[in-house]
């Protein structure tokens, strides 16, 4: 609180300035806003020795809701552009984003991935918020990202925007560490068709299908269709502590089955003006690992959308629908969990600009959950809204203030409020300074508010006894508070020499009231599980109820390095280094003494990329420093991973305009690895693809 009343006492001295600068506008306008030209901009457009030779600026909206460039941005951001996406060793999400420095992104199974910004990332990671062109896709009922279960490929993606730290003050609900923005091709961009062809080891199989027309000056559409499949990677028999594992917890395990669908259609109305109508399927199957264990993804889980959007200069205006239905399967417990998620949101967002000193940002949106969950029968709907504004005050050319904040009110824990406060100093137009405050938060999901589920374990309680079917009850609770983190962050950008393009972080975190899934009550001698078969006083410490629960106060932080240079036309080399610190418990509130998800202390990653008028490709050595999880079953299956090295690439050759081959490889080195200490065997895979334009 003493935080924010000293962030509310500045941005007051800040708004009280910005309206007197406001209130010199000419006589006859509306307090001065006007369209206006930016004296950054025109110092920037200046020649001199160190102005940009030929640098092309890189031009993002995931920070602040309004195309700027990456210099300019109030947080810390990374993009990964066409060519990154192109010469991505893999289609698999952790693939696509890695190298990102503060992005902690884990394969655990052929189609699990989980990620979290500059906090430990786990399974169900519910800290980091997704978005397509500002769609959000996370899942409010389980709070987690399917991102096998978006419905384009990596071609029609232009670029991936990853905003590390809080976004709520921009985002909302859920924001907590961080956004990806995936931000894709229009239709014009995608003329013609593609055929994409891929198979490889792991009985990897890709087949992609798209077409894309102009039917007049004004209306365009592209449609898109594909099927991916994985084999199972393998399972390692011994638990992290290096014991065996006990028959009744190996189970067999799944490859992904994946079809996709989408569509999009295009309409110029002026100048200016865009209306996009789009819609599609995503089919989920496969692996998912949760703190109940693992479970099954059937073959009819989907994700589908439907979506209105309005583009234009001054105010956007975006209707979407998402829906997330189908059975998932326990596999240890053999019971079947079936859910049906349907969201609908409408969204209003608008821009000013007052005499090239203010550019206000600002909206408001109103968002409809309704669910049906075997799981969490008494959680049937949600309702939220909330608005935000942010005004970034230029006080001279070297001096910048970006201040604002959100309020958002849910019918389950009440109004929040996410401030955000951004000082800005460039000495220069290629070197930037940057000093950030950030409030975010994440609301309880359906399934932490509401879950009640009996589950059986089943446990070999000796040599050629048959397996005990221990019951464990998995409960939620409408007692929970949203998780809240306050971040400060201390960044430097700069272009130097025209070629190089650096970026520092340094932050701190504190996490309050954090939301965890963990065994609340064991069975005892006082208390032995139903049917038990032995006298109570044999009874071992077995897990009886896992629940979800506030702890009080967490605090984190860590630095980031990233540096990309282009040393011609055809050489680009980046590397990014991140040092993250084990989390501190500062109090807590849990039923024992809290073990918490530890990162890698240290991820470092280099990359070489070349191109040609015929060949292109991209070579990555990755280091990941070990890391510790708790977050699956007990005692028994928490522990650390060890640190691994990986090596990955891939090497295109263009053909011809229509014919291009592409070989990509992940741990070329076939080092197996768990990423996570009850994840899969993450092995080699090499995979070959034509791909044909026509």
């Amino acid at each position: 609180m003493d935080q924010l009343q000293r962030v509310g006492a500045i941005w007051g001295l800040l708004v009280a300035g910005a309206l007197g600068t406001m209130a010199e506008a000419a006589p006859g306008q509306l307090p001065g806003f006007e369209p206006a030209a930016d004296e950054n901009s025109q110092e920037r457009e200046a020649t001199g020795p160190d102005q940009r030779p030929g640098y092309d600026e890189t031009l993002v909206v995931t920070a602040s809701r309004v195309e700027e460039p990456i210099l300019e941005s109030p947080v810390s951001i990374t993009v990964l552009d066409r060519q990154d996406l192109q010469n991505a060793p893999s289609e698999q999400p952790t693939d696509l984003l890695r190298g990102v420095p503060g992005l902690n992104g884990i394969q655990l199974t052929a189609r699990d991935s989980q990620f979290s910004a500059r906090t430990a990332a786990g399974v169900m990671g519910p800290r980091l918020l997704t978005l397509v062109d500002g769609r959000s896709v996370y899942l409010d009922h389980q709070g987690i990202v399917l991102f096998d279960g978006l419905s384009f490929g990596t071609d029609e993606i232009a670029q991936i925007e990853i905003l590390k730290g809080p976004g709520s003050s921009m985002w909302g609900a859920n924001a907590l560490a961080g956004v990806v923005n995936f931000r894709t091709r229009s239709p014009s961009e995608l003329l013609g068709g593609l055929v994409e062809i891929e198979g490889g080891e792991n009985g990897y199989a890709r087949l992609g299908l798209r077409w894309a027309a102009r039917t007049s000056d004004r209306l365009s559409f592209k449609v898109s269709g594909s099927y991916l499949e994985q084999d199972a990677w393998p399972r390692d028999p011994l638990t992290a502590q290096g014991q065996p594992i006990s028959p009744e917890f190996l189970y067999r395990n799944e490859g992904t089955e994946q079809p996709k669908f989408d569509l999009r259609v295009d309409y110029q109305a002026a100048a200016d003006v865009l209306w996009s109508y789009r819609a599609g399927y995503g089919g989920v199957g496969g692996m998912i690992l949760s703190g109940l264990g693992p479970l099954s993804l059937r073959d009819d889980f989907y994700q589908a959308y439907g979506e209105v959007r309005r583009n234009a200069p001054a105010f956007d205006l975006h209707l979407y629908w998402n829906r997330a239905a189908g059975d998932t399967l326990n596999l240890l417990g053999g019971d079947v969990l079936s859910s049906t998620t349907d969201t609908l949101v409408a969204e209003l967002s608008g821009r000013l600009e007052a005499r090239g000193r203010h550019r206000l940002v600002y909206g408001f949106n109103a968002r409809h959950n309704e669910f049906d969950l075997s799981w969490a029968a008494a959680a049937d709907a949600r309702d939220e809204w909330g608005g935000f504004v942010e005004d970034e005050i230029t006080i001279n050319p070297r001096l910048r203030v970006a201040l604002g904040g959100r309020v958002d009110h849910f019918d389950t824990i009440g109004t929040t409020f996410s401030p955000r406060l951004s000082l800005f100093l460039a000495p220069r137009w290629n070197h930037v300074f940057r000093l950030t405050y950030n409030r975010a938060y994440r609301a309880p999901t359906a399934i932490e508010n509401h879950m009640d589920v009996l589950t059986t374990n089943p446990v070999a309680l000796a040599p050629g006894l048959p397996l005990f079917p221990l019951l464990v009850r998995g409960l939620g609770s409408e007692e929970l508070r949203e998780e809240g983190i306050d971040a400060i962050e201390l960044g430097y950008a700069a272009i130097l020499g025209g070629r190089h393009e650096l970026a520092v972080a340094v932050y701190r975190n504190t996490i309050e009231d954090s939301i965890e899934f963990a065994t609340t009550d064991f069975y005892g001698p006082t208390d032995p599980p139903p049917g038990w078969p032995f006298p109570a006083f044999l009874t071992p410490p077995f897990p009886k109820t896992f629940s979800a629960f506030n702890a009080d106060e967490v605090r984190e932080g860590g630095a980031e390095l990233s540096l990309a240079t282009n040393w011609n036309e055809h050489w680009q080399t980046n590397f990014a280094y991140a040092y993250q610190d084990q989390p501190e418990i500062e109090s807590t509130t849990a039923p024992y003494p809290m073990v918490l998800n530890s990162p890698p202390r240290h991820q470092a990653s280099v990359t070489l990329t070349g191109t040609t008028d015929q060949w292109s490709g991209a070579l990555t050595v990755a280091f990941t420093d070990e890391a510790y999880w708790r977050d699956v079953l007990d005692e028994r299956f928490w522990g650390p991973t060890d640190a691994y090295t990986h090596l990955h690439g891939s090497l295109t050759h263009t053909v011809s305009e229509r014919l291009s081959l592409t070989l990509r490889g992940t741990n070329l080195t076939d080092d197996q690895t768990k990423q996570h200490a009850y994840g899969d065997l993450i092995g080699r895979q090499v995979t070959l693809r034509v791909r044909l334009r026509y």
